[in-house]
């Protein structure tokens, strides 16, 4: 089996496939305009409750999963560097601003400040291991 042809590869030729269906685009609009943010705890706690070894199955996974995340993230941020002028990006950006939920936002960054605390050691291990390998020190 090719490599680049697995879950994301198909996931990538899907979505090509779906996007060109109107019925798609107008189902994401729905599901998109449906978000429930307050509902998100309640999904925390049945995923992590409600079958334990489901979950754990799931963080053992979690290595790809980042993988793939960070993978995306960088394609995302070079193909907005390529396609969209700066101005237009933080018109955008300042007018999404106002929509976010300060409080639980300020919250949420207290406990990952906190949680990356506790964590720290296995992150600077790595973060160690990654200068030594490329032979580069990007800052500690």
């Amino acid at each position: 089996m090719d490599a680049n042809r697995g879950l994301i590869d198909a996931s990538a030729r899907s979505l090509n496939d779906l996007l060109e269906r109107p019925i798609f685009k107008d189902t994401l609009r729905a599901i998109f305009s449906n978000i429930d943010p307050d509902s998100s705890r309640d999904l925390v706690k049945a995923a992590l409750w409600h079958d334990p070894e489901v979950f754990l199955a799931f963080l053992g996974v979690l290595p790809d999963i980042a993988n793939a995340i960070i993978k995306a993230v960088d394609e995302f941020f070079i193909q907005l560097k390529e396609k969209f002028p700066p101005k237009l990006l933080n018109e955008f950006v300042e007018s999404m601003i106002h929509d976010i939920d300060r409080e639980s936002a300020r919250r949420g960054l207290d406990n990952l400040k906190n949680l990356l605390n506790d964590l720290s050691p296995a992150f600077k291990k790595t973060w160690q291991e990654i200068n030594t390998k490329e032979g580069g020190q990007h800052g500690q």
